[in-house]
């Protein structure tokens, strides 16, 4: 169990999920990199999911207010790659879980490579981060989104899970999918999930998905930890998704408002998973 840094403000809304501590259920989603003298910042968050990270440079990029490195190409927010990303978290003391998403390089389209691709980042990733995400929307180069295949997925993941073996700390393993995504897709990534020991789903990105949140707890009957995202920009919406179904929440807005109309109300309590 990973206990998390940083005091506990609200008691009431820490939770233990995939053997982690959290303080709160309100964490950072992907599209940031930490600045070193910004670092305090990243601290609000009971975690943060740091890329898309990938093996090599992705696009242009500019930089974006406090946070540096944002992909205006093709949404791939670390473009200089997991090795940039390993500098700037070495240097950072976030005193919170980080959470390493994953995605195959922009140019690389066939099965292996895009195996190869997430093995390697999985592998350079892995002391630096606590908990890893796939991510199975990333448009290619052709603007195919090959992990929405349960065939190349699974492969991927076979090969993570396997790999994540040869470690004595295993760390949880995340698929996240969007609201877009087919009814029958989602049911096999799940059944494929749950047969195979993938610790949890992150349902969405940008949009409100407040529905696939409630699929995804009714398909799995409640029972597998889901961390939503997007669209959360007032408390009534991180509320609205916890009383759904997630167990953690991400917003790219500062927490404060959010944990506090929690903490005032029963959204806060979860049981831990």
């Amino acid at each position: 169990m990973k206990p998390l840094f940083g005091n506990n403000s609200y008691p009431s809304l820490a939770r233990e999920i995939f053997g982690i501590e959290f303080r709160h259920p309100i964490g950072l989603p992907p599209g940031f990199l930490p600045d070193g003298d910004h670092v305090s910042a990243f601290r609000k968050y009971s975690f943060v999911e740091v890329g898309p990270l990938t093996v090599l440079p992705q696009g242009d990029s500019v930089t974006h207010g406090l946070f540096r490195k944002r992909s205006v190409k093709d949404g791939m927010a670390d473009n200089r790659g997991v090795g940039y990303a390993i500098q700037r978290l070495n240097r950072a003391e976030l005193g919170t879980t980080v959470a390493a998403n994953l995605a195959p390089s922009f140019v690389h389209r066939s099965t292996e490579e895009i195996v190869r691709d997430l093995t390697t980042a999985f592998t350079m990733m892995y002391d630096f981060a606590d908990m890893f995400v796939i991510d199975t929307f990333r448009a290619n180069c052709d603007g195919s989104v090959a992990l929405q295949n349960i065939d190349i997925l699974s492969e991927v993941l076979d090969s993570i899970l396997d790999m994540r073996t040869c470690y004595e700390d295993p760390k949880p393993i995340l698929v996240r999918v969007l609201p877009s995504i087919s009814r029958s897709v989602l049911g096999e990534i799940l059944d494929y999930m749950r047969l195979y020991g993938v610790d949890g789903i992150v349902a969405g990105y940008r949009d409100y998905p407040v529905d696939l949140v409630r699929d995804i707890s009714a398909m799995t009957k409640g029972r597998y930890p889901v961390v939503a995202c997007g669209g959360v920009d007032d408390p009534l919406k991180a509320a609205g998704l916890l009383s759904a179904g997630a167990d953690l929440v991400q917003a790219a807005v500062s927490p404060r408002r959010i944990l506090k109309y929690l903490d005032s109300t029963a959204h806060g309590a979860a049981p831990s998973k």
